[in-house]
């Protein structure tokens, strides 16, 4: 108690009629019990290290085995963005949930390529239908000047005619 921390405990002892009749007390020394529990958290500590230091590579091992095709279908997405419409992912080993994610991406790649080549086919349909529609455009463009023209000439040689015709009344009536 004096010379260094001890644990201590005490009770009251009574007798029969509830009267205290005296102290218990029990006292141990306290550096036993602080040395075991500074072992025993080393060696909590060093149990985890241990677990940590085997599971660590194996859940790196097992990342690795779902980032990798996870990597290579973002790659894939990549080569499709920059216009490479016949990149695919392929199979790839890995969790069976990943892989058919993977198998999924090359379909709808498949697909989304069938579409723009179909729609690449109808694009050049309709520029050819736009090309022919303008040239007939053009050519009733063409015959309807040429028919205005024609038109304006038609009413000058009227005018002209009945200017004449005009001008030739007068000059008989004068004469007679």
């Amino acid at each position: 108690m004096v010379n260094g921390w001890y644990i201590s405990a005490s009770e009251a002892l009574t007798d029969v009629r509830g009267n205290r009749v005296g102290m218990l007390y029990a006292g141990i020394p306290k550096a036993p019990y602080t040395e075991a529990r500074r072992v025993t958290l080393m060696m909590i500590g060093a149990a985890f290290l241990l677990v940590c230091g085997l599971f660590v590579p194996l859940a790196l091992t097992w990342a690795r085995g779902i980032f990798r095709p996870i990597a290579a279908m973002r790659d894939t997405i990549t080569l499709v963005e920059a216009g490479d419409m016949g990149a695919r992912t392929g199979a790839v080993a890995g969790a069976r949930e990943i892989a058919l994610v993977s198998a999924h991406l090359d379909q709808l790649l498949a697909q989304l390529e069938c579409r723009e080549q179909e729609l690449r086919g109808r694009n050049q349909d309709l520029n050819a239908r736009v090309e022919e529609r303008t040239e007939d455009l053009t050519r009733a463009n063409q015959a309807l000047q040429a028919t205005s023209r024609q038109l304006i000439l038609a009413e000058k040689l009227a005018t002209i005619g009945e200017v004449t015709a005009g001008i030739g009344m007068k000059s008989t009536t004068r004469w007679r």
